[in-house]
């Protein structure tokens, strides 16, 4: 019969998701532009620059009587006033709308769809209040439910995202975003989102048992505080029946004794084949009594893990501190500070400063340089932490960091707001206000780690043919602008940012193009050309409304 992909949007207004149908309007060319070949949905450039996956979508798998479309608008009766009785939670009779019984069964409808995209054009509201885009869909609660029940299924984790009719890419969610810390129009879904979440966790979960994937099992059972953070509802915490508590064992001995068991650990200081010890586990779990016990046995508070987690983000020689901040568990970090955690690690990927401005953990940064952490560390690659909060623009981490010195290197802040995940104009306006050159010139020392990468990516770039976000960079990236690479990333909020806060365009990068040769190049959006030959009206209006 075919495949089934379920579209993800955010409704413009209370009674209409789309009155203008103008991401609807998106949805329908971005699919024929897909069946036809004229769009190429590939990984998205930080996923394959970090983990180096860089998998794609072929126009075959998207074919009209191959494909079937699940949009809420559409699939759900839009009648809340036709009603049916059914059972209640003590047994007794409940009225419950149609509408409200499809809306539920939002989260069964994913698990059983191949293909999940999120509809996140740059739109406007009707009455031109409010701007619409990926950064407003990833705040919503019910977009949140809706990417979690997508993750947790058999399909996996990545998904099409839609930036407009003629970019689309495939992303991976490089932090957990809990549905009880985004927004709900009525606060009581939180409550019915809840259950649903933490069935999809036990289903998960005991799918992993049943195929003996311990590791995804162990990362998964831990990682449940964070993904149900804000929710009225508690971890599913005794899948392995059969524990036992020690005899006249105290609080800590408890704790631990039950956490080994669910986890399938023998003894506190044993490491599984992925390269996570005990500690690094307790350390995403977040338990301040577990991770005191831990230590109380000799774990070392300077553990790391030795491989990679891609589907957490998590790259090899992060160490536990630094799991603690991605999954804001601050007692931990303290106890693990207290127990004498290095606060700067040299020679890693991801330090524990640059994970908390990863995730956008104000505290965290706090936490961390009040203990001796310094502002403008930087990473095995020379990735300082500001860059790392640009790429996921981490608002609150850079206020943070910009409170702890006023001497914060702001080179190339702009260029990774622009390649990141998020680029919002709020992040550029941020930098900028903060001395960023919305001008600069990315010159990097062809010798360096970035330099080759660029190198290597930019000779695999095929012109015409299939090709990938990142090596499109990397062909152009040398003397390339912010909005230069804004528009090659398809992070158009960001570019109209630039625009509107003074980008020339006049320069031109080593390829000898310009922004709007390139704009040309990669069919950006109408509003946006339109500014690059100075009209500036509409994109005035998008950036001023993003703001709010």
């Amino acid at each position: 019969m075919g495949q089934a992909l379920f579209v993800s949007h955010q409704w413009v207004t209370k009674l209409h998701p789309d009155p203008e149908f103008k991401q609807f309007r998106v949805l329908q060319e971005a699919l024929q532009n897909i069946m036809s070949g004229l769009s190429q949905v590939s990984t998205d450039m930080i996923t394959e620059a970090i983990f180096g996956l860089s998998k794609a979508i072929s126009a075959s798998e998207l074919q009209p009587g191959n494909i079937f479309l699940w949009y809420d608008y559409f699939c759900c009766p839009q009648d809340p006033v036709l009603t049916l009785h059914c059972s209640g939670p003590q047994g007794g009779n409940a009225i419950e709308s149609n509408q409200q019984r499809a809306i539920s069964s939002i989260p069964a409808y994913i698990s059983k769809c191949k293909f999940f995209m999120a509809l996140c054009p740059v739109v406007e509201s009707p009455d031109e209040s409010q701007v619409f885009s990926q950064f407003t869909w990833a705040g919503r609660g019910w977009c949140r439910v809706e990417e979690a029940v997508r993750v947790l299924s058999r399909h996996g984790g990545s998904w099409i995202l839609v930036k407009s009719a003629k970019h689309q890419e495939i992303t991976t969610p490089l932090t957990v975003d809990s549905p009880g810390d985004g927004q709900f129009s009525v606060d009581q879904d939180r409550a019915a989102v809840a259950p649903v979440l933490k069935s999809v966790l036990k289903s998960k979960l005991l799918m992993h048992l049943v195929q003996g994937d311990f590791v995804n099992y162990r990362i998964l059972l831990n990682q449940q505080n964070a993904r149900l953070r804000g929710l009225p509802t508690d971890s599913n915490d005794d899948l392995v029946p059969g524990f036992e508590p020690p005899s006249h064992a105290g609080k800590a001995e408890t704790v631990l004794a039950k956490f080994l068991y669910q986890n399938g650990f023998k003894n506190p200081l044993e490491r599984d084949k992925a390269g996570w010890s005990t500690l690094c586990y307790a350390a995403v779990r977040g338990d301040p009594d577990l991770l005191q016990a831990l230590l109380s046995c000799r774990a070392n508070p300077n553990d790391k893990i030795t491989r990679a987690q891609p589907q957490l983000g998590i790259d090899k020689g992060t160490p536990v501190l630094g799991l603690c901040a991605k999954f804001r568990n601050h007692e931990c970090m303290n106890l693990l500070i207290a127990a004498g955690a290095r606060i700067s690690v040299r020679g890693i990927l991801q330090t524990a400063l640059s994970c908390a401005c990863y995730v956008d953990d104000a505290e965290a940064v706090h936490r961390l340089c009040d203990s001796g952490g310094d502002p403008n560390e930087t990473n095995t690659f020379g990735v300082s932490a500001l860059r790392q909060a640009c790429v996921t623009g981490s608002l609150h981490a850079m206020a943070a960091l910009f409170e702890h010195t006023d001497k914060l290197d702001m080179s190339l802040s702009l260029h990774w707001v622009a390649m990141g995940q998020g680029g919002s104009a709020k992040a550029i306006d941020m930098l900028i206000n903060a001395r960023a050159d919305v001008n600069e010139r990315y010159r990097p020392n062809m010798f360096s780690p970035f330099g080759m990468l660029w190198r290597i990516k930019g000779l695999q770039h095929n012109p015409g043919g299939r090709t990938t976000q990142l090596r499109i960079v990397g062909y152009h990236h040398y003397g390339a602008t912010p909005l230069m690479i804004a528009i090659i990333c398809g992070n158009y909020e960001a570019a109209a940012a630039l625009l509107v806060r003074g980008a020339r365009l006049d320069l031109r990068n080593s390829r000898n193009k310009t922004a709007a040769d390139l704009a040309r190049e990669m069919s950006s959006p109408d509003y946006l050309m339109a500014a690059l030959q100075g009209q500036m009206a509409k994109c005035n209006s998008v950036v001023e409304h993003a703001q709010v």
